[in-house]
């Protein structure tokens, strides 16, 4: 690929799923889509995005084959679509979902609870191999750079990244992966968590792997352990002269974040794969074969599918079923009312979208006329 007459790598399937991923814009948009909203009113009311931002997203989104514009029923203003690839985002969600709530304070207040449809119970969802259906920790996973691999072609590509808002979140939508966009949201905060991922531990390990400069490594690192997400082990702190190296080791938190590392690059690899091969190679060591994420239900091991996916907001008790209860939308505050005979749950799926109706697990408005709320339940293949 060539830019102003130089010639510059190619972006890999890492760079081209942070691009679009890590921007939490794009990502609360996404998230809004699986749970049914169209239009772009609908986004401006949960959101608080501008126009300009909004426009520009959802055309990155439909320029990345997530979103296809599709005509407006009985209206002026064109819909969007998810895509096949833009439904096969669901086990990314929901490993970002199941870290922020297990691991980021205050998140259990204001996150959904998730049920199982199939066992009737709240579950989380576990990283397992789809070979051998055996659970897949970072540690039972072998990982290493593939053919496109190379960290110069993992930079994420775009400029629609935004910056995070520290923890605050500011409007309905912005800050809610407030500690995801911190590890995924800027180039060398994801080149440190992929060398970390990928096994770097020392100062040195983190500046070849990432050629960033020590000054951007140690930054990072600082940032990561005060996060919680790295721990150090033995010598100082880094930047200290004279200090014995110290080693960076993935907390339990930070493996904890595998889940979500894992189901991002095999949607990216989907996606966007690259002539060369891939840009990660990975085996299960417990079977040996290559590994391919799947999702599993904590409670009775089923693989999840997303048709299978409840969610149930934190406020309401998830085994009530009245017919016309009330419910808070997922982490922005905003109450709607199911009044269609089904209860309050929302599925989230569905590859039947592609052909008409994603249930709208949120309240959705046109450009002019107050939100429309409905909820139906449809159906979707298993993922990922």
């Amino acid at each position: 690929m060539r830019v102003g007459g130089e010639r510059v790598a190619e972006p890999n399937a890492i760079g081209r799923t942070l691009g679009l991923l890590g921007d939490e814009w794009s990502l609360q948009i996404v998230r809004y889509a699986v749970a049914g909203v169209r239009r772009f009113g609908g986004w401006k009311q949960h959101l608080g995005i501008s126009d300009a931002v909004l426009a520009a997203r959802l055309g990155a989104l439909v320029d990345a084959g997530v979103l296809v514009r599709v005509p407006a029923v009985g209206g002026t203003h064109p819909e969007y679509e998810l895509t096949k690839a833009g439904l096969g985002l669901w086990p990314v969600l929901l490993s970002i979902w199941s870290w922020e709530l297990h691991h980021v304070p205050g998140q259990a207040d204001l996150l959904p609870r998730m049920l199982h449809a199939t066992c009737a119970a709240e579950f989380e969802p576990v990283l397992r191999c789809r070979g051998c259906a055996g659970a897949a920790p970072r540690e039972e996973v072998e990982l290493a750079l593939g053919p496109s691999g190379h960290f110069e072609r993992s930079v994420p590509v775009g400029s629609n990244r935004r910056r995070t808002t520290g923890g605050r979140r500011t409007t309905a939508g912005a800050g809610m992966f407030t500690e995801t966009m911190t590890l995924i949201g800027s180039r060398w905060s994801s080149a440190i968590l992929g060398a970390a991922v990928l096994g770097a531990t020392r100062f040195s390990d983190f500046e070849r792997m990432t050629g960033a400069s020590p000054t951007v490594v140690a930054e990072r690192l600082r940032a990561f352990v005060d996060l919680g997400v790295l721990e150090r082990a033995g010598g100082e702190a880094v930047g200290e002269s004279g200090a014995r190296p110290a080693s960076y080791l993935l907390s339990a938190k930070g493996r904890a974040f595998f889940p979500v590392v894992a189901t991002a690059l095999a949607w990216g690899e989907r996606q966007f794969p690259s002539p060369d091969g891939p840009a990660v190679l990975a085996v299960h060591r417990p079977c040996g074969k290559e590994f391919v994420p799947q999702l599993g239900c904590s409670v009775c091991a089923a693989a999840l599918a997303s048709r299978a996916v409840v969610v149930s907001p934190p406020d309401v008790p998830p085994t009530s079923d009245d017919g016309a209860s009330s419910s808070q939308d997922p982490g922005n505050g905003h109450r709607e009312e199911h009044c269609d005979g089904e209860d309050h749950r929302v599925v989230i799926d569905a590859v039947d979208h592609i052909h008409g109706g994603l249930a709208d697990g949120v309240s959705e408005a046109d450009d002019r006329s107050d939100p429309q709320q409905r909820a139906d339940h449809v159906e979707d293949e298993e993922g990922p």
